[in-house]
């Protein structure tokens, strides 16, 4: 999660794609990482749920 918004950052992105989980109980604790690049990233977040 830290590299995709380092990434984000650097290379000055327009958009963040990124598959997200199902959401186990673990997940819903402590966030996914998908949940935790949407809430900070410096940039639009496209996530889709994997199948």
């Amino acid at each position: 999660m830290e590299q995709i918004l380092a990434a984000a950052g650097e290379h000055d992105v327009d958009l963040i794609a990124m598959t997200s989980s199902d959401g186990s109980i673990l997940d819903a604790l402590s966030g996914t990482n998908t949940e935790q690049v949407l809430r900070r990233s410096p940039c639009p977040v496209l996530a889709v749920q994997a199948s």
